[in-house]
């Protein structure tokens, strides 16, 4: 009995041990100009968001910071699993000690421009450090139960949808003919040059449109309207938005 005790304790020990050492901010440069960072906290929260710094069209030394994805981690059976709190989709993640309590995670399922990305850990955290929740205020204070009363309310109704390239911001969306999409965002706000974000399968009820990501395995909707693609759940921080996509004219 004091084995199995023992034991247990040991068991729990590795685990408190191997959360502390994951802890930390984590980067991936994806150019000269562009990074991927991801920060785990001690309190299981996560927040991973892209980075872009240098000359966005115009205007050089520009610093943009773009929301990916945020939520609970956890380990399990050695992998890091990051659930998304505002769509439940999960980014699973494995990960190697390169030296000393440097950590690098492998992202092995996710949007399939993160998919098997290295994270190289940079940074060590406090104990006590929490995230700061107002960065992220469209995964802490969205109304699900009201964008799902919105596509109830248009699943009768019928606009036209126009195959073609629909922008926001820095955000392209492109719906094609043969029921696929693709989401990019351009540091140009102007014109397209930068990366593809999601890509998948779409689908129409009336007047919302479903997108699935065949990557993160995970649908995100928009309602059609005269003017444009009106974001309802969508990834990223784009529901948020008070703008539409509208067709590019």
């Amino acid at each position: 009995m004091r084995y199995i005790y023992t034991l247990g304790l040991i068991s729990l020990f590795h685990i408190q041990s191997m959360n502390a050492q994951i802890q930390g901010y984590y980067s991936h440069k994806l150019d000269k100009n562009r990074s991927i960072l991801l920060i785990v906290y001690p309190n299981n929260l996560y927040s991973l968001t892209w980075d872009y710094n240098g000359d966005s069209g115009g205007f050089s030394g520009d610093h943009i910071i773009g929301d990916i994805s945020c939520g609970i981690w956890s380990m399990e059976q050695e992998k890091i699993i990051l659930t998304d709190r505002y769509h439940n989709f999960q980014t699973i993640c494995t990960h190697n000690h390169i030296a000393n309590e440097q950590i690098e995670i492998i992202i092995e399922n996710s949007f399939k421009w993160l998919t098997g990305l290295k994270i190289t850990k940079f940074l060590r955290l406090e104990n006590n450090a929490e995230p700061n929740l107002n960065n992220f205020p469209w995964a802490y204070k969205f109304n699900k139960s009201s964008a799902e009363k919105e596509r109830e309310e248009n699943y009768n109704e019928e606009n036209p949808l126009p195959f073609d390239e629909y922008i926001m911001g820095r955000y392209h969306l492109w719906i094609y003919p043969n029921n696929t999409y693709m989401l990019g965002i351009s540091i140009n706000p102007i014109i397209y040059t930068d990366f593809s974000s999601s890509e998948g399968t779409w689908e129409r009820k009336g007047n919302v449109l479903t997108l699935y990501d065949t990557s993160a395995n995970c649908p995100f909707y928009l309602i059609i309207t005269e003017k444009g693609l009106k974001p309802n759940q969508m990834m990223f921080s784009l529901h948020e938005s008070p703008f539409i996509f509208k067709y590019k004219e």
